[in-house]
């Protein structure tokens, strides 16, 4: 398991957990000052509007089978999960912010928190009332985001002296393995399914391309389709279908994606009249949750 906490800079409080989460396109005429930002979710053929009564829209970032949704909403500093209407929350102790980005079916929850004034905060785990503390010495950042049904959590971890960030899995006896996609400078591990397979993306050593991977059995494999300039994976469900963003050639935007391993089919969708529609998870039901960003 991790050990010691240190610095990193979160900055899941608001809206801003989604727009600095990955990269994505807007067209010229758009206004990525003050952007519209609009949590969704996404059954196949309809988009939902993110809004939970009492609380207010919100950003959701992951979602199980049973529809519980983690969320991070906007003022808001502790962390959300919400089921059938019913919202719960938590706090880190000692934390002064939480963020919840992750969540598998048996409710166990992954996210990021600070515990002081500022950025300077770590990574978390909660499994059932037991909350522990994410961080490694030879980690100066931790980002937790995903998490599957055996508990195993990946994310990203800055090394110490070195700003080529790498991704990691953890595996609930406490082993852990450091994850960096071939020829990348950077690695972003960002969802792992119930068979171990850990989606995510990363950067060329020049920093000018970005890809998507699957890392499964100690295998990476590139992930690409020619309707994508390119992608980033960001969740898969223990069904095998992965989810992510999608720069389409030749048009100013990013679309979502979701490509079935299984039946190697690949779709695409769009929020309608909006300028990036962003994924973020997927369950096995093929619900999507993310955010669009309005024109």
């Amino acid at each position: 398991m991790f050990s010691s906490a240190k610095k990193s800079f979160l900055v899941f409080i608001g809206f801003a957990v989604v727009l600095a989460a990955g990269d994505y396109r807007l067209g010229a005429g758009s206004s990525p000052a003050a952007p519209e930002v609009v949590g969704f979710i996404y059954n196949g053929s309809q988009f939902s509007r993110f809004i939970v009564p009492g609380v207010g829209p919100g950003i959701p970032r992951g979602i199980n089978d049973n529809g519980d949704v983690v969320a991070v909403f906007p003022h808001r500093n502790e962390c959300f999960v919400v089921s059938m209407g019913h919202v719960s929350t938590f706090n880190v102790p000692g934390g002064r912010g939480c963020g919840a980005l992750g969540i598998n079916q048996g409710g166990s929850v992954v996210g990021q928190y600070m515990f002081k004034e500022g950025y300077e905060g770590t990574s978390f785990v909660k499994v059932g009332a037991k909350i522990a503390t994410l961080n490694n010495p030879n980690c100066a950042v931790i980002d937790a985001e995903g998490i599957n049904d055996s508990n195993q959590i990946v994310g990203s971890c800055t090394p110490r002296g070195t700003t080529n960030t790498v991704g990691f899995l953890l595996s609930q006896d406490g082993s852990l393995k450091f994850l960096s996609a071939p020829g990348a400078s950077a690695t972003y591990a960002r969802g792992i399914d119930g068979k171990g397979q850990v989606v995510g993306f990363f950067y060329t050593l020049d920093y000018l391309r970005k890809g998507s991977f699957a890392f499964s059995n100690g295998v990476f494999r590139t992930l690409d389709n020619p309707a994508c300039a390119q992608l980033e994976a960001r969740g898969v469900s223990n069904k095998g279908r992965i989810v992510g963003y999608c720069e389409v050639p030749n048009r100013p935007t990013t679309i979502g994606f979701v490509l079935d391993t299984v039946t190697s089919t690949f779709e695409t969708f769009e929020a309608p009249g909006t300028e990036a529609t962003l994924p973020d998870g997927i369950n096995d039901k093929g619900q999507v949750v993310g955010t669009w960003v309005g024109k």
